[in-house]
């Protein structure tokens, strides 16, 4: 995780780069041990006593400063820095600091732009006062600590989307709810992967097609799991404790078979195997995370 972060570091330097060669700066030169190659202009270093995130500022050039004041600023900067292990004057608090920056201007970027799924600005932190506690939390050694608290945001964010989704259509589809239930197929995928399941079941419910929003429609017709897949998957999660998915109608490939087995006659008998199952779970290891759980 740490190294995805050097790259990414890496990635925004050459981002700058492009930016002043754009507006014809020259940088003086860097020496080179310990530097990284990335090809254009010479030799940038990634710092290595800070968290990635806290040099990333990119997502402001643009939005908060323009590019040409931004050079102004960083250029003189660039050339003191003399070693990885320095001061790293380039970094979210002196931008910040520098530029006048408010709190509200980068929540509302955040707001707008929800930059907050890749990147860890604490904005409690960095508006402290306190350089000792923003030193402390930007440390290198929480790189992946931000890391994970970025990827759970983004996950919480489609997840609840996900969620007020799935309570429309249960309120309008006509078969059982564990026919219709995508919800928790989906809670266990990937923010991406949610996030690419919400825009199917968004479209299906702007246009009235509720009955389509179905754990048939989704893993075989649109994301073409097979079902060894699914059952690995399925049996990874435990979801047999949330709600009722089974195998051999939901890839029977037969309508009416389907309908059949998810007529709401047998919602109730579905409920009660999903209850027990969800009962001995609990004996056996406790709870387990009840987000899971259809409303």
């Amino acid at each position: 995780m740490a190294k995805h972060f050097r790259v990414f570091a890496i990635a925004f330097l050459t981002i700058l780069m492009f930016v002043l060669l754009a507006a014809r700066i020259q940088t003086p030169a860097q020496p080179k041990d310990a530097a990284t190659d990335v090809g254009i202009g010479g030799d940038f270093r990634t710092c290595l006593i800070h968290s990635g995130y806290y040099h990333i500022l990119d997502p402001f050039i643009g939005p908060l400063v323009s590019p040409e004041d931004f050079a102004k600023w960083y250029v003189p900067l660039r050339a003191k820095s003399t070693s990885p292990h320095g001061e790293c004057l380039i970094n979210v608090s002196t931008f910040i600091e520098y530029f006048g920056i408010t709190r509200e201007q980068i929540q509302q970027l955040i707001d707008d732009t929800r930059i907050d799924f890749v990147l860890e600005y604490n904005l409690d932190i960095l508006f402290s006062g306190d350089r000792a506690l923003i030193e402390a939390y930007y440390d290198i050694k929480n790189e992946e600590l931000h890391a994970k608290m970025a990827f759970e945001r983004e996950d919480k964010h489609f997840a609840e989307k996900l969620r007020r989704l799935q309570r429309i259509v249960n309120k309008n589809a006509r078969m059982s709810r564990y026919y219709h239930d995508v919800w928790t197929y989906s809670s266990f995928v990937s923010p991406a992967g949610k996030r690419q399941i919400l825009d199917w079941m968004q479209g299906l419910i702007e246009s009235g097609q509720y009955d389509r929003v179905n754990i048939v429609e989704l893993v075989v017709n649109h994301e073409r799991v097979s079902r060894e897949s699914f059952e690995r998957f399925a049996t990874k999660h435990n979801m047999h404790i949330f709600t009722h998915y089974n195998l051999d109608v939901i890839f029977s490939g037969d309508p009416r078979i389907v309908a059949g087995y998810y007529s709401m006659k047998n919602e109730s008998r579905h409920t009660t195997q999903v209850q027990a199952a969800f009962e001995q779970f609990v004996s056996k290891h406790g709870q387990p995370d009840l987000s899971r759980r259809l409303d």
